[in-house]
């Protein structure tokens, strides 16, 4: 894997640890110091996925030359909100798509709420941004699915590609999820599978979390059937 790929998902994974831990900080305690420092690990998080954002280039080639990818036509925009996020994804649906017997636990995060208590300029062109969390366990194996919506679809598509391109991995998949998709199995550095969409103003993104060495919750194809049971909900 490119050194320059590992520092972007590093980076992306520390910045999600933050952020949630900074959201179950700020939400369980009403002492002013404990939720100042929650709201700065969720800022420090944001920033983190900024750095992403910003330093991914526009354009890269791995190997294999540069990724080609099928994109159709920008479907109508959707409006996603807190509740209307928790009916695309639900621990539920993780256990009966992989067939998991093991006991998780799963979180629901208002990224964008929390970014506006502490550094609202890191979301200015996100209309909103969640994510969700299911995690074995006592065990260090996850899944995490987000979906943030855009101010447009083209600030939806520009940063589709950003991440598409600063990661070489990253191929477009078949069959063809939302209007562009692309994938790749990692497996390395804590990241399993990993798979982002583009759908209209909405970039959504699901990835699995594991000690190297071990096998995560789901691969790539597990991913890609989560994420059409989402697009099919949108």
């Amino acid at each position: 894997m490119d050194w320059g790929a590992v520092v972007w998902i590093v980076l992306g994974v520390l910045g999600a640890a933050l952020i949630a831990g900074g959201v179950i900080g700020y939400r369980g305690s009403g002492r002013t110091g404990v939720r100042a420092l929650s709201g700065g690990a969720v800022a420090a998080g944001l920033a983190m996925w900024a750095v992403v954002a910003v330093t991914v280039p526009v354009s890269q080639s791995g190997s294999g030359g540069a990724l080609e990818m099928v994109v159709t036509e920008a479907v109508a925009n959707f409006e996603i909100t807190e509740a209307s996020f928790k009916t695309l994804l639900a621990e539920e649906d993780v256990k009966a798509v992989l067939g998991a017997g093991d006991d998780f636990s799963s979180n629901y995060y208002n990224y964008k709420e929390m970014a506006s208590d502490s550094d609202p300029s890191q979301v200015e062109r996100m209309n909103g941004f969640y994510a969700l969390s299911v995690e074995v366990l006592g065990e260090r194996k996850g899944i995490t699915f987000s979906a943030v919506e855009f101010e447009s679809a083209v600030d939806a598509k520009e940063h589709f590609e950003k991440v598409v391109s600063g990661t070489p991995e990253l191929e477009a998949v078949t069959p063809l999820i939302g209007d562009a998709s692309a994938g790749a199995e990692l497996n390395g550095h804590g990241i399993g599978a990993m798979l982002v969409v583009n759908l209209g103003d909405t970039v959504l993104s699901l990835h699995t979390t594991a000690p190297d060495g071990e096998e995560a919750m789901a691969s790539l194809d597990g991913l890609q059937t989560l994420a059409a049971l989402v697009v099919g909900r949108l």
